[in-house]
């Protein structure tokens, strides 16, 4: 089953998650900011992003707009945040404009400077990959 895992972050938390998914998933975590992620008849596209003021980073924000949904059978969201204020989030938003279906979706407790200090811990991001684990199990 082909698989892709992109994120994007500020804190490196989504980082931290998406590489931990990977590894799980025998996959390769892209940072849409640094590195072409295209996708290619993606059975899976796990997307990791940290939430910051209740929305996605714009170099998400624009990756996912440009994103051919003929590409990309399922998408499974992990999102990361202090407030877990996602009124303004776009994602699923966007993918469903794009036709990709929604296999999931998992909030990681995130930490912004004092607030929530040490989150996600280890915990949290073994909690993640186990999720995009059952979720890739139940689509193969």
């Amino acid at each position: 089953m082909n698989c892709k895992v992109v994120y994007a972050t500020m804190t490196g938390h989504s980082r931290k998650i998406a590489e931990s998914i990977a590894e799980r998933l025998e996959a390769v975590a892209y940072n849409v900011k640094n590195q072409d992620c295209e996708v290619m008849n993606e059975d899976l596209l796990v997307i990791c992003a940290g939430i910051y003021g209740g929305k996605i980073k714009p170099e998400l924000e624009a990756w996912l707009e440009n994103l051919d949904g003929g590409q990309v059978k399922n998408a499974l969201i992990i999102m990361s945040s202090v407030s877990h204020n996602y009124e303004q989030v776009r994602i699923k938003d966007i993918l469903s404009e794009k036709g990709v279906t929604l296999a999931g979706e998992k909030d990681v407790q995130g930490s912004f400077l004092f607030m929530k200090f040490g989150r996600p811990n280890k915990n949290d991001i073994n909690e993640a990959a186990d999720y995009a684990e059952e979720i890739y199990n139940k689509l193969k």
